[in-house]
């Protein structure tokens, strides 16, 4: 339904005080990312269970299908600082506290980053759970069963129930630094090799520091190299894209085979510019219509 995004956006731009400084519409993984920003932890906490709410009245995961691990309706909600980790932490708690608003599901939460004692990255709850599987994912005929139920009892929420419900899945909900998303389409290679080239550029296959990264095949046979750099003053794209083009080469794949990366949202800087004017246009429309 193309009007979905938009009511989506709808609610995220809603609460006072809040602004949708971006959205990125993900079509070939049949996935939309919101970046909200506040200067109110207690008005962004709001808006993000606004747009929850209405992304899960509006969405069944039973019939969802793609070709990107995804955990639940509203897969994950990764809070990132403007100003110290802590405040952020504090936010991502207070989102995963709120009680369930009628007529959405309770669902099971999983905490991640600095909104739990541990500090675990996002990438080992998705392992816990079966998301991440052994680095790939590829199309599905129909849509793939949730996470087994003995998964849950095994690694158990956070909070929330233990069972997730069918149409709804499970939410994750962490606090980290801006975390890049760098993805590299290859050409004329095939799932194994890429499986192969994501596994070694990544810090756990001893690749890059700070580097997560797993083969994705889209629906029309296309493969890519999707890499989270979890702190990009270690590993840029720069980076990331010449390591991918070595270890290629080192494979006797053509030189052509790892096409130009690309971003799946705004840089640090281009978000903090893109935050303040997006701010102070909805301050203006505000006082606008108050006036």
């Amino acid at each position: 339904d193309d009007a979905m995004p938009c009511r989506d956006q709808a609610e995220a731009d809603a609460t006072h005080g809040v602004a949708l400084a971006n959205i990125f519409v993900d079509a070939p993984y049949n996935r939309t990312g919101f970046t909200l920003v506040s200067t109110q932890a207690d008005r962004l906490t709001a808006a993000i269970v606004r747009l929850s709410r209405a992304a899960l009245q509006l969405r069944d995961l039973r019939s969802h299908v793609a070709t990107h691990p995804r955990l639940g309706i509203v897969d994950h909600i990764s809070l990132h600082p403007l100003g110290s980790l802590s405040e952020s932490a504090v936010a991502a708690t207070a989102v995963a506290g709120q009680k369930p608003l009628e007529p959405a599901p309770a669902l099971p939460v999983y905490l991640y980053g600095f909104a739990h004692p541990s500090r675990r990255c996002l990438s080992e709850v998705r392992r816990q759970l079966g998301s991440n599987g052994n680095g790939t994912y590829q199309p599905q005929p129909q849509p793939p069963p949730l996470p087994d139920p003995d998964d849950l009892l095994r690694f158990p929420p956070d909070l929330g129930p233990s069972e997730p419900p069918p149409q709804s899945g499970l939410v994750t909900i962490g606090a980290v630094p801006w975390v890049v998303n760098y993805n590299v389409p290859l050409q004329d290679v095939d799932l194994a090799e890429a499986k192969w080239l994501a596994r070694a550029v990544s810090e756990r296959g001893g690749g890059l520091p700070g580097v997560e990264a797993m083969a994705l095949k889209h629906a029309d046979d296309t493969v890519e190299v999707a890499c989270n750099l979890l702190d990009e003053t270690l590993s840029s794209p720069h980076a990331v894209q010449a390591r991918l083009e070595a270890l290629a080469s080192s494979r006797g794949l053509d030189q052509w085979a790892v096409l130009w990366g690309y971003r799946t949202n705004k840089s640090p800087e281009e978000l903090l510019h893109a935050a303040a004017a997006a701010l102070a246009a909805k301050a203006a429309e505000q006082r606008r219509r108050g006036g």
